[in-house]
């Protein structure tokens, strides 16, 4: 895609606080006399990958790669460039004050419509930038924190996205009084549950188990996983009361984690599963009786 689109991957041009959320930003210009679609997804752990060069206190985290990835094709007119906020805390932990030399790979899928049939070709960048980070007061700290929180509602959905960005993989635990919020705004449930489980404490642990009674099946098998993960001890009549679901999928949650903790104080408990309408949470729900019937 040589003479079609150019990018720029850089670091904010002031210093950061080294706790707080260190933005990458990225441009990406139509630089082609023809409209241009580019697939720019948010955020792309897939196709932007970031490397720390060098001996500095930084240390690499293991990045979870999406494995479905839906993202609306962005159109640049001529000339056009869009600029997304991208956060190096998905990718570092940073460990104190100093300057990082952060190597990128990019890749961007890209379709040009010129006269025939459009032109379709994955373009990829490579490059080198610069992050200065220093340390604050507690107190700008939180201003900062707080400022992206405030952006958690907001109805530019984008802008929306950046801020949970930004928050979800700090690695202070301050974050905690910020991440918090995500909990009760829809679609950030579950990067909120996996950014509080980070920092596991009574009251964390608290937060991740009350997600238990969220309608979506997706928030609940979040909460189930951190909880298994940090070997959250929690009610087991909590888990049984999800039996009664009005959603088949978390009946089916309920059933699997009950499943594989047999208790045949469960089989009381059963009989909504034992009849449910899906073929499938019926059969697993007898199968699991069984197992706890006296032989």
């Amino acid at each position: 895609m040589a003479g079609v689109i150019a990018v720029s991957v850089a670091g904010s041009d002031r210093p950061t606080d080294f706790r707080g959320p260190v933005p990458v930003i990225v441009s990406v210009s139509n630089i082609s006399p023809d409209p241009v679609k580019i697939l720019l997804p948010y955020p792309n752990p897939n196709n932007l990958s970031l490397h720390a060069l060098g001996d500095t206190a930084v240390r690499q985290k293991t990045v979870e790669r999406k494995r479905s990835e839906r993202t609306v094709p962005i159109e640049l007119a001529a000339g056009e460039t869009r600029v997304l906020n991208y956060y190096a805390n998905r990718y570092f932990e940073f460990q104190g004050p100093g300057q990082v030399n952060v190597s990128y790979d990019l890749t961007i899928p890209v379709t040009v419509q010129s006269g025939g049939q459009p032109a379709y070709e994955d373009a990829a960048f490579e490059g080198r930038f610069l992050v200065k980070l220093v340390e604050g007061s507690e107190m700008e700290l939180r201003a900062e924190l707080a400022k992206f929180a405030s952006q958690l509602e907001n109805e530019d959905r984008q802008l929306k996205m950046e801020a949970a960005e930004a928050l979800a993989f700090l690695d202070t635990p301050v974050s905690v009084d910020y991440v918090r919020r995500m909990l009760s705004i829809s679609n950030l449930e579950v990067a909120g549950i996996r950014a509080l489980a980070r920092f596991p404490s009574p009251d964390t642990n608290a937060l991740i188990v009350g997600m238990l009674s969220h309608r979506e099946s997706g928030v609940v098998a979040a909460a189930l996983a951190e909880m298994n993960r940090l070997q959250i001890q929690v009610p087991r009549q909590k888990i049984q009361e999800l039996l009664s679901s009005g959603n088949a999928n978390i009946r089916w949650l309920a059933l699997e984690w009950l499943a594989a903790r047999p208790d045949r104080g469960d089989l009381p408990l059963m009989a909504p599963v034992l009849h449910d309408q899906n073929v499938n949470i019926r059969e697993r729900a007898t199968a699991y009786a069984d197992v706890l019937r006296p032989r």
